[in-house]
Formats: C-alpha cells, structure tokens, sequence
C-alpha cells in the first residue's frame, strides 16, 4: 500500500451537522488538501456487505446497494482521488457514515493507526428532524409527520443496513464515537460541536488548523453558506411538485404506460421545470419541531447524551433541554442544498 496517497485525517461526521461546510472551508487552506469529491465512503465499504450485524431486509438491501454504487469501493481508487496531494502536509477527506458504521474505526485504524480524526456533532432531536425533512422534501419519505416516521424507524435495530429510515438512530453518538476512543489515542480526536460551528466558525477553524499541524492564521471565507436549511413557502405548490416527481420516475406500471406516450423532450422539460420552480418556493429557514415531539427525542437520547458528555467532556445539558421553537408550525418541510 502507498501510504503516501493516502489521507492523514478524516471527517468522520455526523450528518446534518455542518460536514459539508467544514469541507469547503478546509478545503480553502494552501497548506491542507481536500479529496475533490466529499463522502467517498471507502473506510465504511472496504470489506463491507450488507449482512454485517445482522439480517438485512430488502428495503436495507437496496440501500446498501444504491450507497455502495456512489462510493469509492477499491484501495487502488480511493489512493487515486489524492493524486493531486504532493505539497500538502494535511490530507484529508469528509465521509459522516464512518462515524455510523461501526466497522469503520477498525478498518481505519488498521490502514493507519494514527488517523487525525474530526468529528462535529449537533443536538440529535435536530439532525434527527433536518434529516428527516430533507427525504420528505426529495420525496424519499413518504410518511411527512415525524412523529409517525419515529414510529415506523424501529430505532431498536442497530442493523445499520436494516431499512432506509435512520433519523433517529444516526443521532447515538456516545454509542458511535467510542469504538474511536478505544481505538486512537484522544490527541488524535477533536470533537466539536454545531452550536460551535455556528457561533465563531473562525475559532473553530483556528482550532482545526493547529490540530492538522498548518498555519492557523489562516482565515477562510465563511461567508458562503453550504447545504443550509430551506423551507416551502407554498405546501400546496410543494406537493404538487412532488406528485409531479412521482409520476416522472416511479416504477408504478401505470405510471410507466402514461410516461411512455409523452415525448422524452417533454419529459425532460417537465423534470428541469420542477426543479426549477422547487427552488423558487424554497426560502431559508428551520423546519418546525414540535415540543411534544422535542421530547420524545430527548427521552430517547437522554442516556446516550450523558455518556456522551462525559466521553468528549463538554457539557450538553443543553441538549436535554425542551428548547423555545419559535417557527411556524406551517412550515414542516424543509431540504438541505
């Protein structure tokens, strides 16, 4: 193995939890080089099948499939994406599944056992929720009341291949961040925050430089805003544009018959119009969690949490509070572009 083509620190998540903005900023630093594509995934799939931890049903199956398909599967691939590394003396790349998996610190640790590692974590009742309101907004979800999604998650298999819901489950940090622990030593994990990020991104940023051993003066534009929250202003016009979605790529035999007749430049035009007046009806925002709901998550979390806390030492009582939800209840569906 080359270990010269080979990062020599990750992002290991979480999802929904500013990973992506975390990348692009990195990726302005002369001195830190950044994979050109974000979550290649190939700690999480090298050696991987879908059976691992236990049966997988069909709709896990396909999940699996479809992950694997966007991935980076081969060493000999995965060394490639860092072909343009030759100056730079931090190497990294971004992939939250290697915090969900719980084969990846393993199979990290084995590549190279002193792996930088970078995690940034967000109160899980909300990534939980943004989670789930982005697949309602892509029409991946077809239950849009979270309450009823929690229901139908089954949060008590930890089978990460077991259906295509994981709103909830991907939020147990403490249960994911400690096979890290046992593994590296803690100087070679940073753990941050969301409500950090948020607040002194320039900071948190400083911090990270100094961790990956490059000029911490540095200051990275953070004026670009990546994968925020968006919310439909119009639900009406919302879920007819999903209807129309549906009808231009479900698999449903009339569907097809209906799809077959119509010219493919139609079918194409009518497929860039949605998008098109989609992102019209979008405007910046949180969707709306409700209390009753808030607290359900925070039952659910709440010893999770507390080991957290004593695992990363930082104090998250925040996290176990019912927090003040000022947005309107009308505004339920949201997507992270």
């Amino acid at each position: 193995m080359n270990t010269s083509l080979m990062p020599n620190f990750l992002i290991i998540g979480a999802a929904k939890a500013g990973t992506t903005a975390l990348y692009h900023y990195l990726d302005q630093h002369p001195d830190i080089y950044m994979s050109p594509k974000k979550e290649l995934n190939f700690f999480a799939f090298d050696g991987e099948h879908p059976d691992h931890g236990g049966v997988s049903d069909y709709r896990g199956f396909k999940r699996y499939e479809k992950l694997r398909k966007i991935s980076v599967t081969k060493l000999d691939e995965y060394q490639y994406r860092f072909r343009g590394a030759i100056t730079h003396k931090a190497v990294g790349e971004a992939s939250p599944m290697y915090l969900y998996n719980p084969r990846t610190p393993q199979r990290i640790y084995d590549y190279k056992s002193d792996m930088r590692l970078i995690a940034i974590l967000r109160n899980p009742a909300d990534r939980a929720h943004s989670h789930f309101a982005q697949y309602v907004f892509k029409g991946e979800e077809p239950i849009t009341d979270f309450a009823q999604a929690i229901k139908a998650e089954g949060i008590d298999f930890t089978h990460i291949w077991w259906g295509y819901r994981h709103y909830v489950r991907l939020g147990f940090y403490y249960r994911q961040l400690q096979p890290y622990f046992n593994l590296f030593p803690p100087h070679l994990i940073k753990v941050f925050l969301f409500e950090d990020f948020q607040a002194n991104p320039q900071g948190l940023l400083r911090d990270i430089f100094e961790f990956l051993g490059v000029d911490s003066s540095f200051v990275a534009d953070t004026a670009s805003k990546h994968n925020q929250s968006l919310v439909a202003k119009n639900q009406t016009i919302h879920r007819s544009l999903g209807s129309l979605e549906t009808f231009l790529r479900s698999g449903n035999p009339v569907n097809k018959m209906l799809r077959a007749v119509l010219p493919s430049k139609l079918k194409r035009l009518g497929s860039q119009w949605r998008v098109e007046q989609a992102h019209k009806n979008l405007v910046k925002g949180k969707p709306y969690l409700s209390t009753a709901v808030r607290q359900q998550l925070i039952s659910i979390y709440q010893d999770d949490i507390l080991k957290l806390q004593e695992l990363i030492g930082r104090d998250l009582s925040s996290w176990l509070k019912d927090q003040n939800v000022v947005e309107s209840p009308k505004s339920v569906v949201a997507a992270s572009v």
